[in-house]
């Protein structure tokens, strides 16, 4: 027996079918409520409701941590509170639990807590460790900054990666990144910067100073950062002049399947297969190990920098500033083209678009001019 199609008005957010169920998970989410609620209607409109319920489901189960109901897209004061619980809640139990049995049952229960809770248990390979350094991993539990930090980092990968899902980063919208994590990284910065002007240090001489003052004068100031990278970059450039190698600037990016949204247009890319940042960054990185190992084995030796820009919707491309022996250019560039192009080669716009080549002319610039740009945007 063929059951009918549903009646048209399933389709609406507000009917009774759809109203509790959508109107829950759209009060979990109040960052991204609007975009949510958008995918859901138009996932209706082009489907059915019940495909609009799952997309939905999904997306909810993506910024939720583990069983435990932790909304990912939640302010950070929230965060700091359940991670404050959480660390009590492990600290009272694993305590209990090791009194009443042996440690050996006390960690096994700790590392599935742990599971639970969307989390990796702080020691990867369990066999390489002792009984009492298994006890240490767990007592680090039970401090609330190693929540902070795992809860943290998740939150920031999960959210990005539904807001470009959702295309809310792109070139027409929030550029490079979501505003939710451009937010979330300002309010970091401001907590660290009060830290640390709130903490002075004393050396033997009675010489006193914040840490935020030691702070403005080393690499971690952005400033002094960016100043060593040019200097080191300009160290390598006359290496390379002593030497007599010559250099070259090459620009590698993801086939257009990692890409979430159109640049154009600003519309969703019909061929993007939901990859995540970090996915599209070890796409990259699997494709420079296989550049650098055909290189190993023809002997070619390069030596420079690497610097990772976002495009317009977050997806990174990579920026390669690199100096070789002049007999070798030609074979480097080839090999690095070749397999930079291994995936979806004959895709539209795959040869103009996917790696770019400029041969560095000393009478038109130095290198450190070529990498200057990127290396001051990051």
């Amino acid at each position: 027996m063929t059951l009918p199609s549903p009646p048209a008005e399933n389709y609406k957010i507000d009917h009774p079918v759809n109203a509790a169920f959508v109107g829950r998970i759209l009060n979990r989410h109040p960052y991204l409520r609007s975009a949510l609620k958008t995918e859901w209607a138009q996932v209706a409109n082009d489907k059915l409701y019940r495909d609009a319920n799952l997309r939905l489901a999904d997306l909810d189960k993506r910024l939720t941590l583990g069983k435990t109901g932790l909304t990912l897209d939640c302010d950070d004061n929230r965060v700091t509170d359940w991670c404050k619980y959480k660390a009590r809640e492990f600290e009272r139990n694993f305590m209990d639990f090791a009194h009443r049995t042996n440690l050996s049952r006390a960690i096994e229960w700790a590392i599935e807590f742990v599971s639970d809770h969307g989390l990796d248990f702080p020691v990867d390979d369990l066999d390489d460790y002792t009984k009492d350094e298994m006890r240490g991993a767990c007592l680090r539990l039970a401090d609330e900054k190693w929540w902070r930090k795992q809860v943290r980092r998740l939150q920031g990968r999960a959210v990005e990666s539904v807001a470009r899902d959702l295309r809310l980063v792109h070139k027409h919208a929030g550029i490079y990144c979501s505003d939710f994590n451009v937010k979330r990284r300002r309010l970091q910065r401001l907590r660290n910067r009060e830290f640390l002007e709130n903490i002075e240090a004393v050396n033997d001489e009675g010489y006193c100073a914040t840490l935020a003052e030691l702070s403005d004068v080393n690499i971690s100031n952005p400033v002094n950062r960016r100043n060593e990278l040019m200097v080191r970059m300009r160290g390598f450039e006359e290496v390379a002049k002593t030497n007599e190698h010559v250099g070259v600037f090459l620009t590698m990016t993801c086939p257009s399947k990692y890409h979430a949204v159109l640049e154009r247009s600003g519309n969703p890319n019909t061929k993007f297969n939901g990859s995540t940042v970090n996915e599209c960054q070890d796409y990259l990185n699997s494709v420079w190990k296989r550049i650098r190992a055909a290189w190993s084995r023809l002997g070619i030796r390069v030596y420079g920098f690497r610097v990772v820009e976002p495009n317009h919707d977050g997806t990174p491309h990579w920026h390669l500033m690199l100096f070789l022996a002049p007999e070798h250019k030609a074979e480097a560039v080839n090999i690095f083209t070749v397999l930079a192009h291994a995936e979806d080669r004959g895709e539209p716009g795959a040869a103009k678009y996917r790696t770019r080549v400029v041969e560095i002319n000393p009478e038109e610039g130095t290198a450190c001019g070529y990498i200057a740009k990127y290396i001051s945007k990051n």
